[in-house]
Formats: C-alpha cells, sequence, structure tokens
C-alpha cells in the first residue's frame, strides 16, 4: 500500500517491462517429430540482461575434437546453468536485444535437450546475412569451436 501511496504522490512510478522471460515455458516453434527431453529451469522467469550470459566453451572443445553428447556431459559436469530454448525464442522473437558480437558464431541453448525418440537435439541460433535463425542440431555431430554454450553467469 504505501508503493502506491508513492506513486499517486508522484515520488515512484510503475514501469513495464517487457523483457521478463518465463524460462519454464515451452517453445512454440519446435518441429513436429521433436518432443522436450530436458529442460533447464533456473530461476523461474528472468529478465533479459546481457551482462548476465556468457558465452562459454568447455574445456577442450576445438575443431571436430568432441561430439554434442560429450559437451553435454562436460556441461553437466562443470555445472553450468546453461540458457534453454524459451530464451532462445525470446531473442529471436527481440533480435534487438542480441549482442552484435554474438554474430560470429552459432549460440547453443543447452538448457533444453529434444529428442526425436532416437536421436538428441539441441537448440541454437545463428546470425543468417541480415537475420538471427533458429534450428537444431543432433548430439551425435562433431563441434567446432566457434559454438559455444550461452551460460547464465550469477
Amino acid at each position: 500500500m504505501l508503493r502506491i501511496r508513492e506513486v499517486m504522490h508522484s515520488r515512484a512510478r510503475i514501469e513495464c517491462n517487457n523483457n521478463i522471460i518465463e524460462l519454464s515455458s515451452m517453445p512454440k516453434d519446435i518441429p513436429d517429430k521433436l518432443m522436450l527431453f530436458k529442460h533447464q529451469v533456473i530461476p523461474r522467469e528472468w529478465v533479459w540482461d546481457e551482462c548476465e550470459v556468457e558465452l562459454k566453451l568447455v574445456p577442450g572443445q576445438s575443431p571436430g575434437v568432441l561430439t554434442g553428447q560429450d559437451i553435454d556431459s562436460i556441461i553437466q559436469s562443470l555445472g553450468w546453468n546453461c540458457l534453454n530454448s524459451a530464451v532462445q525464442q525470446f531473442l529471436l522473437e527481440n533480435q534487438a536485444f542480441i549482442p552484435g558480437a554474438w554474430r560470429n558464431c552459432k549460440i547453443f541453448f543447452w538448457g533444453s535437450i529434444f529428442t526425436d525418440g532416437f536421436r538428441g537435439w539441441v537448440p541454437y541460433m545463428e546470425w543468417q546475412g541480415d537475420i538471427w535463425r533458429g534450428s537444431f542440431r543432433k548430439l551425435s555431430e562433431r563441434w567446432i569451436a566457434q559454438e559455444p554454450a550461452a551460460v547464465f553467469t550469477r
């Protein structure tokens, strides 16, 4: 009640924040053949802040050495809190928030893993000329060095 009174007397103001991401939300644009297998939700809601995100390569990630399965296992053992497909979807819908420095690599969202019943798939996004596009990559494939994970820093 005190805060409402402060607003009424112009000592405080109410602001709308459209940058809130519901991290537990299920992605909308996934292919029919894929089902969600793993969905990391830390924290439940989050206001987009690029200062709280770091692009990281796992130790030993160099061209053609590690598969996606290797990378997923290493990420789990390191305890990284990776961004999930809800963040990917938010960024694809609000591309002005994506840092320009990210344009030179594919960004992977290891907080969500999908399956087609046989193989695992991880969502990613990449810059394609003048727009960011999202897709999925098989965990059985080998990764290159310019394919980092998007990780919470807090």
